[in-house]
């Protein structure tokens, strides 16, 4: 899996352990339409979103 180093240095402080952030990386969420964060870094705009979301399950706003 290729991801971009911020997404995924972002994903390891808010979920605690790179094996989190990858398994996070890997599941398809209801908030991306049942998609793969991993699929939704290649897509326009797709690293901005993916850096919102982090954003929320930090803060806990519900996702």
């Amino acid at each position: 899996m290729v991801v971009a180093p911020e997404i995924l240095q972002r994903a390891t402080e808010v979920f605690g352990s790179l094996e989190h952030a990858q398994a996070w990386l890997e599941a398809r969420l209801p908030v991306l339409d049942n998609r793969r964060p991993v699929d939704v870094l290649t897509e326009p705009g797709g690293p901005a979103e993916l850096l919102d979301i982090l954003g929320r399950i930090e803060h806990g706003v519900f996702s």
